[in-house]
């Protein structure tokens, strides 16, 4: 198993703030989706969770189609974000969450869930949460994503869409599920580790690579250059449940 160090993760997404929106093609494309396969599901929410806001990404496309009376949204890492009125920020971490049973009509994340460290207990907590008929929305990354970088062991968050469904608390019941992959081309190895670092996704990779780990790697990734470019492969993953009891 993969472990990674939170501090560090809030670190590299705290220095990618300025750059997430413009590198996160493809996690903007699973926003757009996770909103609006929710919208074919139910039209209001009263109360909302957010888990993981981020640069408030998902969160403008959520708003632009709902407008819930209550709604929290949090992350490891503070952001300006400009919301009004029903949003309320907070910084908190998804595995410990100050939340009372009941508490939400809606719980929607977007390319957050692989993060975590405890992800059948985390499930489990996000669950009780939720009102009965309450619904938990998520987008999340499957385990061919960054397969480029050649990572040995999967960090604990990094499922399959079998394997979310397999941890999936029992109260839970199964709404919809979308999966499919997606590949970003690049000029070059050293554009595609850019890319990675401005959406702060390193999070499970080592703090620091020496000049040999990099060129191991690189010479590794020259072996998958096509005529489009050097390829960084990914796997977004949509799951719609709702709380029975």
């Amino acid at each position: 198993m993969v472990v990674f160090d939170k501090k560090l993760l809030a670190s590299r997404f705290k220095k990618a703030l300025s750059t997430y929106d413009q590198e996160a093609r493809v996690q903007a494309r699973m926003a757009k989706e996770l909103v609006s396969l929710l919208g074919s599901i139910k039209k209001h929410f009263e109360s909302v969770l957010e888990v993981g806001i981020g640069t408030g990404l998902l969160t403008r496309f959520f708003l632009e189609r709902y407008q819930p009376f209550f709604m929290v949204a949090f992350d490891l890492v503070e952001a300006n974000h400009g919301f009004k009125d029903c949003l309320y920020v907070l910084r908190a971490d998804a595995e410990s969450l100050p939340f009372k049973t009941g508490s939400f009509d809606l719980i929607v994340s977007n390319a957050t869930f692989q993060w975590f460290t405890r992800p059948k207990e985390t499930l489990f907590q996000l669950a009780k949460t939720l009102k009965p008929q309450g619904i938990l929305a998520f987008s999340t990354f499957g385990p061919t994503t960054m397969k480029e970088f050649f990572l040995e062991k999967r960090p604990p968050g990094i499922l399959s869409a079998q394997e979310w469904q397999s941890i999936k608390p029992p109260f839970l019941k199964p709404l919809l599920q979308k999966e499919w992959q997606e590949t970003l081309f690049f000029a070059s190895p050293k554009e595609a580790l850019a890319h990675v670092k401005k959406t702060g996704a390193l999070g499970y990779l080592k703090s620091s690579w020496s000049i040999k780990d990099y060129r191991s790697w690189e010479r590794r990734y020259k072996k998958l250059a096509g005529e489009e470019g050097y390829p960084l492969t990914f796997e977004p993953i949509i799951m719609i449940w709702e709380r029975t009891l």
